[in-house]
Formats: C-alpha cells, structure tokens, sequence
C-alpha cells in the first residue's frame, strides 16, 4: 500500500502554481500586452507563493509517523501522525488509507500523543476501536470503516 500525504501534494501544487504564474506575468507582461497592475501583482504573488513553500517544506519537518496498522484483510490501513511543536503543544491525527493508499482521511485529532499504535485495534475490515488518552477533538467514522474511540483504561 502507498501511503500519499494529500495535504502535502495539494500544498506543493499551489506553490508551484503561484510561482510558475507569477514569473510567466511578470516575464511576459508587454509581449501578452497584460495591465501594468497585473504585472505589479505578480511579484507578491511570487513572494507569497516562495514563502508559502517554505512553510509547507518546515511543517514538514515537525511532522512524525507510525507505522501503519493494517486491517485484518489488507484493503484499509490506519497511521497515526504526529505534529509536536514541543513537549507543552501539538496535535494527534489518525488518518485511514483505502484504496491502496490513494485515498486518505483523518478519522481522529487529539492532543499530542493522544493514541499509540498499540491502541488501535481492528475488528474486522470495517470496524476499528482507537483507545486514546488525554483530549479528544474529533472522531468520525467513514463510509468504509465504523471507528469507535474509547477513553484508555490507564
């Protein structure tokens, strides 16, 4: 199964679009006959778009994952991903990859640390238990996959 961040490929592609607009307007402004304003816009527009993929390659970094657990029939697969911005702040998502990975979508957000891998347990191919600890945000089932997620026992 391919594991695609979604987020990810969504953020590059805006910043390559901003980037690549923005240099063809500015470049080519007189030779389109383009309204000096257009052309005015374009430097900011680049700006925008070169710090915007800064940001997207620092939030990278930030980022931690786990190793899937899959279902019991291989079809689905849950990660959990961490975003830690220190020990006192972060978040928690489980995201749920169907479709060999291409499809992806986060299923429960939490405080840092909110679920191990040793906490999510599957009950078959379409029912899934996340035992978390701390603060749950959200938890939402799909069309695929039923999740129940319980307050841990510890």
């Amino acid at each position: 199964m391919i594991f695609i961040e979604w987020w990810l490929v969504r953020r590059f592609a805006i910043c390559i679009v901003m980037l690549v607009a923005s240099g063809l307007c500015f470049r080519n402004a007189e030779k389109w006959k383009l309204p000096d304003a257009l052309r005015g816009l374009s430097m900011p527009v680049g700006v925008l778009g070169g710090l915007f993929l800064f940001a997207t390659i620092a939030a990278t970094a930030i980022q931690t994952y786990s190793k899937p657990v899959y279902s019991p029939g291989g079809d689905s697969a849950v990660r959990i991903r961490v975003a830690g911005f220190g020990s006192f702040n972060g978040t928690t998502e489980v995201e749920l990859f169907t479709a060999h990975g291409f499809n992806s979508v986060s299923i429960f957000s939490g405080g840092i640390d909110a679920i191990e891998p040793q906490n999510i347990h599957w009950a078959g191919d379409s029912y899934l238990t996340l035992e978390y600890s701390g603060s749950m945000l959200r938890c939402e089932s799909t069309s695929e996959v039923l999740v129940r997620c319980v307050p841990s026992a510890h």
